[in-house]
């Protein structure tokens, strides 16, 4: 027993064995990929990046006056503006456009490799109303596609701000997709009621018909949305409209046992 080693001893023995593949790894390995990734995240470009998405308005003054590139751009072409359009910072966001950064500049969409997020489109789907501001008085274009991000999310301020400063209304709650659907279709079949409020009040038709002759108040009766049908019906959507089976939304609902819904087109239709 004497001559065997004590746990303390065995331990020290690993531990130094370890230490030295450690070592021995790190010293073999070249150090310059090492050395520019260190480079890389501690460069005044990384920076303003990071400081822009978390708010940090001093931290992005201070990099730009050391002459960090406003404009430059990660791994996902997004730049220090779309970061701070994104994340809700209004004071960044106008020193930075203040200081020249390029407000049509989009990044990409998430898991894809096709630019598409503008600033304003950001800020737009984050909810961001004073950012949406200081993007539209500094000239930002794409309000368009803003408006339908503030449609779809059911934000009437940002939507009639975005109004206000000349986005097309009816040409955005009445596009269609390549089969002729409309988003108000798709809010009815997903029963977001305020969104389909509000792209009704902004303009969208109610009997639009996709490829199949289907409208909106068909998609709401065969979701049995009663909110829905009867927001539809008091907009003026046509009860008595036919899809390409021949089917009313009545017929729709019926068949598919949406009690509410049903309920909702029959008074309407004994009300008539």
């Amino acid at each position: 027993m004497e001559n065997l080693p004590s746990l303390a001893s065995l331990f020290a023995r690993v531990f130094g064995f370890t230490l030295l593949v450690l070592i021995a790894a790190a010293v073999c390995r070249p150090a310059a990929p090492l050395f520019s990734r260190l480079r890389a995240y501690f460069s005044k470009s990384a920076r303003l990046l990071r400081a822009a998405k978390v708010g940090n308005a001093a931290a992005v003054r201070r990099l730009l006056a050391a002459g960090a590139d406003v404009n430059t751009q990660d791994a996902g072409a997004w730049t220090p503006l779309l970061w701070a359009a994104q994340q809700g910072h209004a004071a960044v966001l106008r020193l930075l456009l203040e200081n020249g950064a390029n407000i049509g500049h989009q990044g990409f969409i998430y898991g894809s490799t096709n630019p598409g997020w503008s600033a304003l489109t950001l800020s737009v789907n984050g909810g961001h109303i004073e950012c949406t501001k200081i993007l539209l008085k500094y000239g930002a274009t794409d309000k368009d596609k803003a408006l339908g991000s503030a449609l779809w999310g059911g934000r009437r301020d940002i939507a009639a701000l975005l109004k206000e400063y000349g986005a097309d209304a009816t040409t955005v709650t009445n596009r269609a997709d390549r089969h002729g659907r409309t988003d108000l279709m798709g809010a009815a079949e997903e029963g977001r009621a305020d969104t389909v409020r509000l792209l009704i009040e902004f303009g969208a038709d109610v009997n639009a018909r996709d490829e199949a002759g289907q409208t909106a108040l068909m998609e709401a009766a065969l979701m049995d949305g009663a909110e829905i049908v009867q927001l539809l019906l008091a907009a003026g959507a046509d009860a008595g409209a036919t899809n390409h089976e021949g089917k009313t939304a009545l017929a729709i609902a019926r068949e598919w046992g949406c009690a509410a819904a049903a309920r909702v087109l029959e008074a309407a239709a004994a009300a008539a």
